[in-house]
C-alpha cells in the first residue's frame, strides 16, 4: 500500500504484513480478555495479567459494614500480667506470643530473657531460657518472635544471628544459627515457611548508616532465603527500606526516620513471600524463587504530608518531655529543622495474617488520630474485604479462627497479654471463659 508521510515528502511504498496489521486489534483483545471479570468475580473487583504478574484491584470494599466481616469481643475474655505479686505474672518487654494446638500460651518475655508457658486459663506452667549465648539462650535486649512449625516452637534470638527449636514441653531440641559470610554479615529473620525454610532480609553493606549532615539517606535490602538449619540458599531483589535523616547536633550524629514514613513488611505467606511497602494499599506475593506473582490493590485515598506535619511535630516534641536529656536535645534540634517530607504520608505500617489467610493491614495512624486501629482485611484471593477496627494500644500477636492474641500497657506501662473472642459475623465464639485474669 501507499502511506503518505507529509505534504512536502516523498510518498514510501511500505508492503506490512496482514499479521502486524490485526497486531493492535489482537493486542486489545488480549487485554480486554484479561480485564474481563469471571462469573465468580465480584462487582468492584478486576483480575488480569500484567507480564505474568496476577493484578487483582479492589474499587470498594465486599462488605459494606464492619460487622459483616468479624466481631471482635470489647473486653478481653483472659488476661495475663499483673503490676505486683509474683513475678511469673509481671511482664517485660513482651515481644510475641502465640497458642498452642492445646490451648496452652507462650509468651517471649524479652524483659527476662525467657519463654513462659500459661495453660488456657492462664495459669503459669513452665519457663525456658535465660540471657546469655549458650544454646537455648537469648542474647541481651532480644526482641524474641516465635514460630509453631512441623510440631517444634522455634524462638528467635535476632542478635545472635539465630533461633531455638523447642519440643512441646518446651524442652530445647537445638539452636540453629545463620550462615553468616562477609555477603551476608547481619541477616534479619522475618519468619519461617511451612516447610520449616527460613525468610530473612539483608541491608546492603549490613545496614551500616552514613551520609553528610543535613542529607537524606536511604537504605535498601534484598530478600534471602535459608534451609531450616541457616543455609543460605538464595538471595533476590532490592527493595528500599525506610528514609533517614543525618541529624548532627555537636559531636553527636543520629539518623531519624523522617516523619509519615513506614518500614516495609516482609513475612512469609504459605509457600510465598507478602511485601508491604506501606506508601500505597498494595500488598505483593512472590515465590522462593523471587518471581513477583502477585499484586493485590485496593481503592484509598491519599494524604499530603504537609498538610498534616505541624500536629505531628508538636504531638513528637509534647512527648520528649519524657524523654531522656540525650533525646531531648537531639531530637529537639531534628524538629526545629526545615525536613525534607515525602509528598504522601504513609498509608500502612503492619501486616497480621490470620488462620484464614487472611492479611489484616494495619492503616498509619495520622496526627491527633485517638480513635482505634483500623485494618483492611483482604482474602487468600486478594479481594478487600472490608475495614475493622481493634482497641487502640493493642499490639497483634496473633488471630485464630475464634481469638485474637496481643499486648496491651496500662497508664502506667504495665504489660499484660490479653486474648479477645472473635467470630464471623452472626456467629458465636468457640472460647469459653469470658472475663478470666490471671495475675
Amino acid at each position: 500500500m501507499t502511506r503518505l508521510l507529509s505534504r512536502d515528502r516523498l510518498q514510501t511504498r511500505a508492503v506490512i504484513p496482514v499479521a502486524v496489521r490485526l497486531l493492535p486489534v489482537l493486542v486489545f483483545a488480549v487485554i480486554a480478555a484479561c480485564n474481563e471479570r469471571s462469573p465468580s468475580t465480584p462487582a468492584g473487583v478486576t483480575v488480569f495479567d500484567s507480564v505474568g504478574v496476577r493484578i487483582v484491584e479492589s474499587s470498594a470494599p465486599l462488605l459494606a459494614a464492619p460487622d459483616e466481616l468479624v466481631v471482635i469481643d470489647e473486653a478481653a475474655a483472659l488476661v495475663i500480667g499483673a503490676e505486683a505479686g509474683d513475678e511469673l505474672y509481671q511482664l517485660h518487654r513482651v515481644s510475641d506470643a502465640t497458642s498452642l494446638p492445646d490451648g496452652r500460651i507462650v509468651i517471649a518475655n524479652s524483659g527476662s530473657s525467657e519463654l513462659r508457658v500459661f495453660d488456657s486459663e492462664g495459669v503459669f506452667i513452665a519457663r525456658a531460657g535465660r540471657q546469655g549465648a549458650g544454646p537455648g539462650e537469648f542474647g541481651a535486649f532480644a526482641a524474641t518472635r516465635l514460630h509453631f512449625v512441623q510440631g517444634e516452637l522455634l524462638a528467635t534470638d535476632p542478635g545472635l544471628f539465630r533461633l531455638h527449636a523447642f519440643d512441646s514441653t518446651l524442652a530445647l531440641i537445638e539452636t540453629r544459627s545463620f550462615t553468616l559470610s562477609a555477603a551476608l554479615p547481619r541477616p534479619l529473620l522475618r519468619g519461617v515457611f511451612d516447610d520449616g525454610s527460613w525468610l530473612a532480609i539483608a541491608f546492603d553493606a549490613g545496614g551500616a548508616l552514613r551520609g553528610a549532615p543535613g542529607s537524606v539517606i536511604g537504605t535498601s535490602f534484598a530478600i534471602t532465603i535459608h534451609d531450616a538449619r541457616g543455609k543460605l540458599l538464595r538471595r533476590f531483589g532490592r527493595f528500599d527500606g525506610r528514609k533517614r535523616y543525618v541529624n548532627a547536633v555537636g559531636e553527636i550524629t543520629h539518623y531519624p526516620q523522617l516523619p509519615f514514613t513506614s518500614d516495609a513488611v516482609v513475612q512469609p505467606y504459605g509457600k510465598q513471600i507478602l511485601v508491604l511497602r506501606g506508601d500505597q494499599p498494595e500488598v505483593e506475593l512472590w515465590d522462593t524463587d523471587g518471581t513477583l506473582r502477585t499484586r493485590m490493590r485496593w481503592s484509598r485515598e491519599r494524604v499530603q504530608s504537609a498538610d498534616w506535619y505541624a500536629r505531628y511535630r508538636d504531638e513528637a516534641v509534647a512527648a520528649l518531655a519524657t524523654a531522656s536529656e540525650r533525646d531531648r536535645r537531639l531530637y529537639g534540634a531534628f524538629y526545629e529543622k526545615d525536613l525534607p517530607l515525602p509528598e504522601f504520608a504513609a498509608m500502612y505500617d503492619e501486616v497480621v495474617v490470620d488462620s484464614a489467610r487472611r492479611i489484616w493491614v494495619r492503616r498509619y495512624r495520622l496526627p491527633g488520630d485517638t480513635g482505634d486501629e483500623q485494618w483492611d482485611v483482604l482474602d487468600d484471593s486478594g479481594q478487600w474485604l472490608g475495614t475493622t477496627s481493634t482497641p487502640r494500644g493493642l499490639e497483634i500477636f496473633e488471630i485464630g479462627s475464634s481469638h485474637l492474641l496481643g499486648r496491651v500497657r496500662d497508664s502506667l506501662g504495665v504489660e499484660r497479654v490479653v486474648l479477645h473472642a472473635l467470630r464471623a459475623g452472626g456467629r458465636t465464639p468457640t472460647r469459653s471463659g469470658a472475663g478470666r485474669s490471671r495475675n
